[in-house]
């Protein structure tokens, strides 16, 4: 029984060993620069982004030329606004790799968001000198084009980034944008569709396409297609905002003002919704809610924007 009873515990000694052993192995602490960049991946796609801003520095700390760190943390910087921090990650990202083209493209974008167009073509320009195969190039320049009001120039573009890429969906989009800027509504229509057929997961694709239908006085099909938008994107601001334009149109007050305190709810200085919900208060006899609203509008807009001094004056009329 003796010899016995010491196998055992000899036995079990081992077993507990191997355990341990094989449990270190499993919790393997993160400690290396790809680890640090897997996790800040992770937690960028939760949406956790100033954790996903640590690991990010926390790889490039480790390894101080990780490009695709920098990148991504560019990226994220974007996101949160944080326009010079992400030009400065994308400006490291060339600065390691001057032929890397989506480091171009993302600081391009941020000009974009800054209003800075001429820059942002720049950046274009220069992926398209480093590969002229790159469509997203192109779309991106037709992007400038439209918002600069050139939208025989911005669709051009968009022809030649679908050229190269016919699956691109999302220049289809811009083209319709472009199209339906122009009058071109059944072309519009027409691009709307083949990006759903590309990809019909996409939300703004559906908004946009509500857009042209609500404009056309089709109130039911435009409803239809920015409720699709918001089952894919309940945080999709314009959506709740266009679909509460489109209810004011079929008359349905109540959901057009629930529609506008959504947006925002999302967006705090969306200055188009605050002012139709100020609008809308008016029409419903919300006479106090009108006058706040309306203060809001001053509050968040800039003090150049259209819609202030109007805003100024229906406070006057209202009192």
């Amino acid at each position: 029984m003796k010899n016995s009873s010491c196998s055992l515990t000899a036995t079990f000694i081992i077993f507990v060993v191997i355990v341990l052993l094989c449990s270190a192995c499993v919790r393997e602490p993160v400690n290396t620069a790809n680890q640090w960049f897997d996790k800040g991946n992770s937690q960028s796609e939760k949406e956790n982004y100033d954790e996903s801003i640590f690991s990010y520095t926390k790889a490039i700390e480790i390894n101080p030329e990780y490009a695709e760190a920098y990148y991504n943390r560019g990226v994220v910087y974007r996101d949160k606004q944080h326009y010079d921090a992400a030009i400065a990650d994308f400006s490291k990202v060339i600065e390691i790799n001057p032929e890397d083209e989506k480091a171009y493209i993302g600081r391009g974008t941020v000009y974009y968001s800054l209003g800075q167009y001429d820059k942002a073509i720049i950046e274009y320009n220069k992926v398209i000198e480093i590969n002229p195969q790159n469509a997203e190039a192109y779309c991106k320049c037709g992007n400038v084009s439209y918002i600069q009001g050139q939208y025989d120039a911005a669709i051009t573009q968009y022809n030649k980034a679908i050229e190269l890429n016919p699956k691109f969906a999302d220049a289809y989009i811009a083209r319709g944008m472009a199209y339906s800027s122009i009058g071109q509504d059944d072309a519009a229509i027409t691009e709307y569709n083949k990006a759903i057929e590309i990809n019909p997961e996409i939300a703004a694709v559906y908004m946009d396409r509500g857009n042209v239908y609500s404009y056309r006085g089709e109130y039911s099909a435009a409803l239809t297609d920015y409720n699709r938008a918001i089952k894919l994107n309940s945080k999709l601001a314009k959506a709740y905002y266009n679909r509460g334009i489109n209810y004011g149109y079929m008359d349905q007050y109540d959901l057009a003002l629930t529609d506008f305190n959504k947006a925002i709810e999302l967006n705090p200085r969306f200055i188009e919704a605050y002012y139709n919900k100020a609008l809308l208060c008016e029409v419903l006899g919300y006479k106090s809610e009108a006058i706040e609203t309306y203060k809001l509008v001053i509050r968040y807009a800039d003090p150049n924007h259209s819609d202030v001094e109007e805003a100024k004056q229906k406070i006057k009329d209202l009192q």
